[in-house]
């Protein structure tokens, strides 16, 4: 799942086995004063089923504007590859949302 913003883009991998579910997921920060975002929070939500739901707060970019992590939770595999995910993301005083759909 892919989608991009003016600031923003973002990448989730949902890897499905052995009736289990686990995501992957990286952010890249587009804009030009990385050093200005010390920590941000995330959160991903399935828009048509509503069993995606994860987030993270106090994340950080490294110094190439980039935050990759591996989530290890896991549920029953519900995702299909006609789901739309959004992205709400929130650093200093702003904050940003977007879709992602499976390309």
């Amino acid at each position: 799942f892919n989608g991009e913003n003016e600031t923003w883009s973002a990448k989730v991998v949902i890897n499905q086995s052995e009736g289990e579910e686990k995501y992957q997921i990286q952010l890249n920060y587009k804009g030009n004063n990385i050093e200005g975002i010390d920590t941000f929070h995330y959160e991903v939500k399935s828009e048509n089923n509503g069993n995606i739901d994860f987030a993270a707060d106090n994340a950080t970019l490294n110094k190439d504007g980039i935050y990759f992590n591996k989530l290890l939770g896991s549920n029953s595999p519900t995702t299909s590859k006609d789901d739309e995910l959004v992205i709400k993301i929130q650093w200093n005083d702003s904050s940003d949302s977007f879709t992602l759909i499976n390309k």
